[in-house]
């Protein structure tokens, strides 16, 4: 971690002909506030005055927190915040300028800093800066599968990154034991530091698209069995005995069949639906070739199409209200 600028030497050694090194006000001793903060107790020094700008929230916090340890010095420990994060703002509060990064930032450092800025709902306080360091991230973000990425997002008014983790998650969410991302998993998803509904969105929506996926079998197999798919009335008892052998076989060897209830569902939502893609109801063929029109595969294939292109957005009202009220902070 850089030097940090909030200490007093740091106030009598700036440069006075250098602005952007000079603290905002020059308090007395008395309106100083000295900050312990993390597990390994960093120590940083901000003024009252400067607090002043950080917003109500962030104000209230410290002010809750004093503790008077001798006459005239105030201190506040903090040991669950992050020294990164808080080192930043203090260089905004104070008009470090000069300190405060001026490039992309990693996932990690972002990590920590939406945290403590959306705790303090201080957008507005890094609304210069934050531009700066998600621009090089683009496309990182852009492809990460990360639930825990979800607060960066949230905290830096990212609404279409956030949405399309959201997506992401409804598809690949699961419960199976042997998981090729346990970040996926729906315990692992129960368990991360979530935006508020977005993770009982995503369930939802998931089970109730896998409840579309069984309805639909369900309802194909009736069809099959009763012959209403049948194109021709030549042979249809042949036709729809191979077409019902086919998709309960094809379902047998998948795990499911009989068709289970959506909540028994442990694969993710895309899987279920590309397994069900693959199911080969071979319709009845004969020399006449009358039959080609029955073939269940296109028909399974559209309805798994279909289900997918209409998922809801797990974005609620109160998410889109939300980040209509970032937006106007940053």
């Amino acid at each position: 971690m850089s030097e940090h600028i909030t200490s007093r030497s740091d106030r009598d050694s700036a440069d006075v002909g250098d602005v952007n090194q000079l603290p905002l006000t020059q308090p007395k001793v008395s309106d100083d506030i000295s900050l312990v903060v993390g597990a390994n107790r960093v120590p940083f020094i901000i003024s009252r005055k400067a607090l002043a700008l950080a917003g109500p929230m962030l104000a209230m916090a410290l002010s809750e927190s004093l503790q008077t340890v001798v006459p005239d010095v105030h201190s506040v420990e903090w040991p669950e915040e992050s020294p990164y994060a808080v080192e930043i703002v203090l260089n905004i509060l104070n008009g470090h300028f000069k300190k405060i990064p001026q490039c992309s930032l990693s996932l990690e450092q972002l990590s920590a800093l939406a945290k403590f800025v959306d705790k303090f709902e201080i957008q507005s306080t890094i609304s210069p800066f934050y531009r700066k360091w998600v621009q090089d991230l683009d496309q990182e973000l852009s492809c990460a599968e990360d639930p825990a990425h979800f607060k960066i997002y949230w905290a830096f008014g990212l609404e279409s990154y956030f949405s399309s983790l959201a997506h992401t998650m409804v598809l690949h969410t699961h419960e199976t034991d042997n998981s090729y991302d346990i970040r996926m998993h729906i315990e692992s998803l129960k368990k991360i530091d979530a935006p508020p509904r977005i993770i009982s969105n995503i369930l939802k929506i998931r089970q109730d698209a896998i409840g579309r996926v069984l309805q639909c079998l369900s309802s194909r197999i009736s069809r099959a069995y009763s012959g209403v798919d049948c194109s021709t009335s030549h042979r249809k008892d042949k036709c729809y005995t191979i077409t019902m052998g086919c998709i309960t076989k094809a379902l047998l060897l998948k795990g499911l069949w009989p068709i289970p209830k959506a909540k028994d569902v442990k694969h993710s939502l895309l899987y279920l639906c590309q397994e069900v893609k693959k199911i080969k109801a071979i319709p009845y063929q004969d020399s006449t070739n009358v039959h080609a029109g029955c073939a269940y595969k296109f028909k399974l294939k559209s309805d798994m199409v279909t289900i997918l292109d209409h998922l809801p957005s797990p974005l609620d009202n109160g998410h889109q209200i939300y980040f209509r009220e970032v937006a106007k902070r940053l």
